[in-house]
């Protein structure tokens, strides 16, 4: 009686594990619930006008010095306006300027998203922290676009390609993402 209880609790877990990894690897579902919530990461969005240049940089200085102290952080990046991009733009996925400031500072692409992303309601309302890299620019549009969720979003004050030179805007940016950083890990020993 007791082997044949036992194999029905294996049995039992078996499926229920079966079943919870299905949910969380069909999220389009709507089924996994807390389950995978509870197994998701914490995230930082990042936003730009068309996610190509400023947010991708961001986004992956984030996701490298977030593994590098070993934080359960992720950063994800998407367009305010992704129509702003150039077909050449759109086509190449992502800034020149974003791939040699990245080889730079040895880090590699693969830490930010491949392709832009545009931004969605559902994107405002799932991450904890949003940060939209230039006040003046995004900030109008966004409460325009956003308003009920205009409370959430910090700002930087970054400005596009157009009006800083790459010289400023990749240490200006990689300079507030450490002190992003430093705040959560500050935040994690609490």
């Amino acid at each position: 009686m007791f082997k044949f209880l036992l194999m029905k609790f294996k049995k039992v877990k078996f499926l229920f594990y079966v079943l919870l990894i299905g949910l969380t690897c069909i999220p389009s579902l709507g089924l996994a619930g807390e389950f995978s919530e509870s197994l998701k990461e914490k995230r930082v969005l990042f936003l730009c006008t068309g996610n190509y240049y400023r947010s991708r940089l961001a986004e992956a200085l984030f996701n490298f010095y977030s593994q590098e102290k070993k934080l359960h952080w992720k950063a994800l990046s998407h367009a305010i306006n992704i129509d702003a991009l150039t077909p050449t733009q759109k086509a190449s996925g992502v800034s020149e300027i974003v791939l040699k400031g990245l080889e730079n500072l040895g880090i590699p692409l693969s830490f930010a998203n491949e392709v832009p992303t545009p931004l969605t309601q559902n994107d405002l309302e799932t991450n904890p922290i949003v940060v939209a890299l230039s006040r003046q620019e995004h900030q109008p549009v966004l409460e325009k676009q956003f308003p009920t969720q205009k409370s959430k979003i910090q700002y930087w004050d970054i400005g596009d390609s157009k009006v800083l030179e790459s010289t400023q805007t990749i240490p200006m940016i990689q300079t507030h993402v450490q002190k992003l950083i430093e705040s959560l890990e500050k935040h994690k020993e609490e």
